[in-house]
């Protein structure tokens, strides 16, 4: 079986840029989701999802426009 490795889509590229430009991690923005949207199950696969491009809508999704001002 052939180990492939998932790519960031240009979203999930955006979102890696501007943590590191606010010097920030994905834990942080995990935990920023968490509270906008405490009704949520927000957990790093979910993030992982939006960061290869599974997961492309949705109130996660614009939350982190707007955290992240993409």
């Amino acid at each position: 079986m052939k180990n492939e490795t998932m790519l960031c889509s240009d979203f999930g590229k955006s979102i890696k840029i501007k943590l590191i430009e606010k010097d920030k991690t994905q834990n942080w923005l995990i935990e920023e989701l968490r509270t906008r949207l405490p009704c949520m199950y927000i957990d790093c696969s979910l993030l992982y999802k939006i960061i290869i491009g599974k997961v492309s809508s949705g109130k996660v999704v614009d939350e982190i426009h707007d955290i992240l001002k993409i």
